[in-house]
């Protein structure tokens, strides 16, 4: 007899992430949402991360404590999503804060938007201590976020997105060799399959770091940024620019890049 799987899989990926680790794990733990299952791999860590993580986990049923040696992570992640048995999964990082009403928002969003493949949120930026930066306003709307994302721009915050599980298999899930922009190559070929969305509402504290991959891989990441967008130019047969905004443009407008391929086209004219 097999039991019904939960709504939604978090899958949550930790490397040497003590000094965060539990504040991430219980911002989880106290969705106002409960049924999910939280999946954490330790990515190898040398720190107590696994003391922490273990603690949790004799304390939640709900969480799967994967440990074994460092892959990275994109191996991580394709692993935790494996693993998953939800129709929905919820990327979260191990040093940010999801915010109570998080999954709840995102799941209502979901149940009222069947073509939606992807949804973000917006973020609050927070420094290292916790103290608050700022909150940009999040791209919203399926048309404007391919527009950014085929021009280089992630319109969408890795970890405060939810993702349809069948949409990410058969896209293949993430590339290892599009890391460390592994997140932009995939919503690009998410897109390519139905919509992309940001909630207004913020879902996510984002926090600010020295360790954050953005921070120390910046230069390869810009590089693989404009190969994950130059396949997507090819895929969807457009001429793109890589680093320019592209201004929103009304639907039918054969010169607005997202709109000139046939497939995106339809994608795009979805309510």
């Amino acid at each position: 007899m097999t039991t019904r799987p939960p709504a939604i899989a978090v899958l949550m990926p930790v490397y040497n992430a003590e000094a965060f680790i539990d504040q991430a794990v219980r911002s989880i733990r106290g969705q106002s949402f409960t049924d999910f299952e939280l999946i954490i791999v330790d990515d190898g860590s040398s720190d107590d991360s696994l003391a922490i993580l273990r603690e949790h986990a004799q304390e939640d049923r709900r969480i799967t404590l994967i440990s074994r040696p460092n892959t990275g992570l994109v191996g991580a992640l394709n692993e935790m999503a494996d693993v998953a048995r939800s129709p929905l999964l919820a990327r979260m990082d191990a040093d940010d804060i999801a915010l109570p009403d998080r999954f709840q928002r995102q799941l209502d969003w979901f149940s009222r938007h069947p073509r939606t493949v992807c949804l973000g949120g917006r973020v609050e930026l927070i420094a290292e201590s916790g103290q608050p930066l700022e909150s940009p306003d999040p791209v919203t709307g399926n048309d404007r976020i391919q527009q950014e994302a085929l021009a280089g721009r992630t319109p969408l915050s890795h970890p405060a997105v939810m993702m349809r599980a069948e949409a990410f298999q058969q896209v293949g899930g993430y590339r290892d060799e599009a890391y460390p922009a592994e997140d932009l190559d995939l919503f690009l070929r998410l897109g390519e399959l139905g919509e992309l969305h940001n909630l207004p509402e913020t879902v996510l504290r984002y926090r600010m770091h020295g360790g954050s991959v953005s921070v120390q891989h910046s230069k390869r990441q810009i590089q693989k940024m404009r190969q994950a967008c130059e396949a997507a130019w090819s895929r969807r047969g457009i001429t793109g620019r890589f680093g320019v905004s592209i201004e929103a443009k009304p639907q039918g407008d054969e010169n607005c890049p997202i709109l000139a391929n046939p497939t995106a086209s339809a994608l795009a004219g979805r309510a």
